[in-house]
């Protein structure tokens, strides 16, 4: 037996539990301390599809959580290697998985591919992402043009011939053409958890040292580095062998370093769960990453928000009066849109006096001390938020976000409200049979049920009984209406800025096949607003939402990028009190601007953000994304030009609209009143 990488025959063996709890031998090669599992033993379980089932589990297709979590680590790696891939510009991706990476690389302009074996994932790509992928083994895969560059990520600890994978990779790409390969590092082995590492489908486990034995073959080494729990190789493809034996000491030394201190730095787990944060990844990583500037910026960031969070919830609920219950999104770790809403909505009940507040959020287990808690309030405030949708809280009790059965609510004896709440189904998603009798049963018992716009209270009208339409009530979103409820807030501002909200959640509903055209139109509009001499923010409700920079760098847009996920509300006011304008595919990326006295234009994904514009007869304010997507750029600047034409008209109205919408919320308040007295 010999070495896969080097060749040399003189190696150690030991017998190591596996994640999976089984013994499995394990040779390290004396010369590259490569370590792998003996060929001529090893069981195939490629072949006969048992990979898939170990790796990816039942289900043929990831799932929400798990689509995130690819989604997640695909951004991570483009943010982490964004020097290494800048120039690149036909890219075959091998061990693709669904196309998370291949879709952000699409989203820079880059022609892709994709090879996965596994056909279900394979076949992912084209619906998700609009990315058609080969369903091959490297081995089978033919092209007849070569690549500039081949990425692939935790693929060859699964290979038998680590040199013919490599090698059929050289076959590939162009001269000079790039390498990157990322792969689990047994020098770091999970940070300190070897069990995790040594897994039955890995059959090789690289250390810097043997990967750069393996590369120097046909590739020059450019760069060797670690990335969480892996290690990385960056590599130009070469005609003849570039092995530095100088270099190769130098790397072997290094290699040794890291391991001695991965054993050393203690191992405390900081969680809870199968891999718990420990102390190892949370010091020791950055220093690896050589992240350690970006790390402590993230943990003084979020160190300094969460007592400052905590002690603002606990100061706005208050302890005066008898206590009523809110159920809502309310958390500032969340879409900050949902945390200004929650704020919004309880504000807009000051006029209910002597009461305070206490908090659950709306996607709590409903369990019988929530019911307790619930029946020892004044009475149960549902709102605000789209809460009519089945997706963010998938359950099976009631439908929609409050996973609360018909069972539930029957032991609820304080009155029910529901306030500014919006039917936020996607189009293509319908109404199950569960939802409609959950809707039925909660509208029949709610006091009062307000929903926040008229499009809502159709669609609620197509589903419940005739018999209960009298008591659905337009009740305005209480974000429209924030200089309202808050008039000492300063002045708006009078600038030349403007924001935009570009919603990456649910990218596939609000984009559909058109998603590529659809951000470069939207990033070539912006550009031409910024040539007018505007200064241009992306402001992102969530973290993901800062995945729109892609596209603006990609079309040369200047922007500044402001994240808001963690702020409180006063911050978000504060942000957007700056801006003259938005644009928004969020509803709450135009509700909260429009009740700042911000100018907006709606990009239509989503009925709701029609709905709203049709409230408060502003239709020519909405750019539907979903006609005449190569048109986008030119719609945009059309209404933009429209909107400045008239500004101060657009001012007026805007204003107009507000003290309309301010009336129906003071006589519904006055009517809540008169319900809870009662």
């Amino acid at each position: 037996m010999t070495c896969p990488i080097c060749t040399k025959s003189k190696f150690t063996s030991r017998a190591l539990a596996s994640r999976e709890n089984k013994i499995i031998t394990i040779h390290q090669c004396l010369h590259c301390h490569h370590s792998f599992q003996d060929p001529e033993n090893y069981v195939d379980i490629y072949s006969t599809g048992d990979f898939t089932q170990k790796a990816r589990g039942t289900n043929p297709v990831p799932d929400k959580e798990k689509l995130k979590a690819l989604d997640k680590k695909a951004l991570a790696r483009l943010s982490f290697y964004k020097k290494e891939i800048a120039d690149w510009q036909h890219v075959l991706e091998i061990g693709s998985s669904i196309g998370s990476f291949l879709h952000l690389l699409k989203l820079e302009g880059k022609t892709v591919r994709g090879i996965e074996p596994d056909p279900d994932y394979s076949a992912f790509s084209k619906p998700q992402y609009h990315i058609d992928q080969d369903a091959v083994m490297l081995q089978d895969f033919e092209s007849s043009e070569e690549f500039d560059a081949i990425c692939s990520f935790h693929v060859i600890e699964h290979v038998s011939s680590p040199r013919e994978f490599v090698t059929r990779i050289h076959h590939l790409l162009e001269p000079h053409g790039k390498i990157l390969i990322e792969c689990p590092s047994w020098e770091i082995h999970s940070f300190g958890s070897l069990k995790h590492t040594v897994w039955q489908p890995h059959l090789q486990y690289f250390t810097l040292a043997s990967m750069y034995h393996l590369l120097s073959r046909e590739f020059k080494v450019l760069k060797l580095g670690f990335l969480g729990i892996a290690l990385y190789a960056y590599a130009e493809k070469s005609d003849h062998n570039t092995f530095n034996p100088s270099a190769y000491c130098q790397i072997k030394a290094r290699s040794l370093r890291v391991n001695f201190w991965n054993r050393v730095f203690p191992r405390i787990k900081l969680g809870k769960g199968h891999l718990p944060l420990t102390t190892t990844q949370l010091f020791l990583q950055p220093i690896l990453q050589k992240t350690v500037s970006e790390t402590l910026h993230k943990i003084k960031t979020l160190g300094a928000f969460a007592p400052k969070e905590a002690w603002c919830r606990k100061r706005e609920a208050g302890w005066l009066g008898k206590r009523a219950l809110h159920l809502s999104y309310f958390s500032g770790w969340e879409n900050a849109g949902d945390t200004v809403l929650s704020k919004c909505v309880r504000d807009s009940f000051r006029a209910i006096p002597q009461t305070s507040w206490r908090l659950r959020q709306v996607t709590a287990p409903v369990t019988a001390k929530l019911l307790h808690d619930i029946n020892k309030s004044r009475f149960l405030l549902i709102g605000g938020g789209g809460l009519l949708l089945p997706d963010s809280n998938p359950n099976s009790k009631s439908g929609w976000q409050w996973a609360a059965s018909k069972e539930d609510i029957d032991k609820i004896d304080v009155p029910i409200v529901v306030y500014a709440i919006g039917y936020n189904y996607f189009p293509g998603q319908q109404p199950n049979e569960l939802f409609k009798k959950s809707l039925v049963h909660i509208v029949d018992r709610a006091a009062f049920f307000g929903l926040r716009n008229h499009g809502s209270i159709k669609a609620v009208e197509s589903i419940i009984p005739a018999s209960l339409h009298h008591k659905l009530q337009f009740q305005p979103c209480p974000t429209t209406l924030i200089r309202n409820l808050h008039p000492n807030l300063p002045a708006k501002v009078k600038s030349k800025n403007i924001a935009i909200n570009v919603a990456y959640d649910r990218y596939d509903k609000r984009f559909g096949q058109d998603m590529y055209v659809i951000l470069d139109q939207i990033a070539l509009a912006l550009k031409a607003i910024a040539q007018k001499g505007y200064v241009i923010y992306n402001v992102c409700h969530l973290k993901d939402d800062a995945k729109f920079e892609i596209s603006l760098d990609k079309h040369q847009v200047p922007y500044k990028t402001v994240l808001l996920q963690f702020e409180l509300p006063n911050k978000v006011y504060e942000i957007y009190n700056q801006m003259d304008l938005v644009l928004g595919l969020r509803g709450h990326a135009q509700m909260i601007p429009f009740g700042l006295n911000c100018k907006i234009i709606s990009l239509g994904s989503h009925n709701k953000l029609r709905y709203f514009l049709e409230d408060i007869n502003a239709e020519e304010w909405f750019v539907n994304l979903k006609v005449d997507p190569e048109r986008i750029k030119e719609r945009i600047l059309d209404t933009f030009e429209a909107i400045y034409k008239d500004s101060e008209q657009v001012e007026t109205r805007l204003l107009s609209q507000q003290r309309t919408l301010m009336n129906i919320t003071t006589q519904n308040s006055q009517h809540i009143k008169n319900i809870l007295k009662s």
